[in-house]
């Protein structure tokens, strides 16, 4: 599990730096609005160890294809194509 850490993390480094991964637009300000507030919402609920919580809104985010990340900048989503 470190090693696939580990290896996204070289690989969000890497392409920062070469663009390898093409970033989608997300240009629907209530989505975006919602997404943030749903971040916020499970951070508070990891916050009190909430955890069935926490897995309830990611699983949220997922079934509206809203991929999310938690790494050492904090919570990063994408949309799912």
């Amino acid at each position: 599990v470190a090693a696939l850490a580990e290896a996204r993390r070289v690989f969000a480094l890497i392409d920062g730096v070469l663009d390898l991964v093409p970033s989608f637009q997300i240009d629907d300000e209530s989505l975006r609005r919602w997404v943030e507030e749903r971040i916020a919402a499970r951070a508070a609920a990891r916050g009190r160890r909430d955890f069935a919580a926490a897995d309830a809104i990611r699983q949220e985010l997922l079934d509206r294809r809203i991929s999310i990340e938690d790494g050492p900048g904090g919570t990063r989503w994408r949309k799912i194509v």
